[in-house]
């Protein structure tokens, strides 16, 4: 697969109001993904975005860490926004985290390979 492939754009939460976990999302041979999250236009949004990651898509799914041992994360964000992650397991779910305030949040993922 050529660098700069990139593979379907999956919805992994779709306008959640509340801290949820989506279900298995596959990456196939892409060893990167890119997330975008597009936090709702109403309220005061504040959502972290956790990669998790597994070797199967029943297996134990943890948090991810980045070769600086920093967790796959977006940080607190209260503005819509984009990720890269890179060296993602066969696996991932998406953990949207609402820290605080009202709002809601889409995730989406596309796997890449870069």
């Amino acid at each position: 697969m050529p660098r700069g492939t990139r593979g379907i754009i999956t919805t992994a939460h779709s306008a959640i109001a509340a801290t949820a976990t989506s279900a298995a999302i596959a990456l196939g041979d892409f060893p990167s993904i890119y997330v975008e999250v597009d936090l709702g236009a109403t309220g005061t949004p504040n959502w972290t975005i956790t990669v998790l990651g597994a070797f199967t898509s029943t297996g134990t799914f943890v948090a991810l860490t980045d070769v600086n041992n920093v967790v796959m994360s977006t940080g607190a964000l209260t503005a819509d926004g984009g990720e890269t992650f890179r060296g993602c397991p066969a696996f991932i779910k998406i953990l949207a985290t609402e820290n605080s305030g009202t709002g809601t949040a889409t995730v989406k993922v596309q796997p890449v390979d870069i």
